[in-house]
């Protein structure tokens, strides 16, 4: 099992990660200092994990707040938040919250080109004003501004919580 951890400190990294047939999840996470942000490949699938509070990755245990997102190679994701916020799901016209109902797991399929938005709990309590401008813009601004430029935009003003952003591409082709 290989971890790939954020960068810290509200700087925004990205991860390009391949599945089966060249389908690729891109990853962009940010991370503040005492929350948690990583990627790893858990028996063959993708799983993002968001929270607050630090995680012991040698040891597999995560922060008492956060959210795991599980990516198929064919875009669904199962998305599982303890005591942590739903993700955003954006798609070209609409947004909706994965899970819908707080406490039980959610699912979506994710098309390429639309977008996850993962936020800790600490995050989302502390950014309103920052989110409802972002969501104003809904969904052309999340969609088509760089993910790094959209999480340091959100995080520019607080030091805590962490944040991915999730987005499925389409496999390439080969020659």
């Amino acid at each position: 099992m290989s971890t790939v951890a954020a960068r810290p400190r509200g700087l925004a990294r990205r991860h390009l990660v391949t599945g089966a047939d060249a389908v690729a999840w891109e990853v962009t996470m940010l991370q503040q200092a005492g929350a948690q942000a990583y990627a790893e490949r858990v028996d063959g699938r993708l799983v993002v994990t968001v929270g607050d509070g630090t995680a012991d990755l040698d040891a597999g245990t995560r922060g008492p707040c956060h959210t795991d997102v599980v990516c198929q190679d064919d875009g669904e994701v199962v998305v599982r938040s303890w005591a942590a916020p739903p993700a955003l799901l954006v798609t070209s016209d609409d947004v909706h919250l994965v899970p819908e109902t707080p406490g039980a797991p959610g699912s979506a399929r994710i098309a390429c080109g639309e977008r996850l938005l993962v936020l800790s709990g600490e995050a989302y309590e502390t950014l309103p004003a920052s989110l409802v401008t972002l969501l104003r813009s809904l969904p052309s601004r999340l969609l088509h501004t760089d993910p790094a430029v959209v999480l340091e935009t959100l995080f520019a003003e607080i030091p805590v919580g962490s944040g991915a952003l999730l987005e499925r591409r389409a496999p390439s082709r080969r020659r």
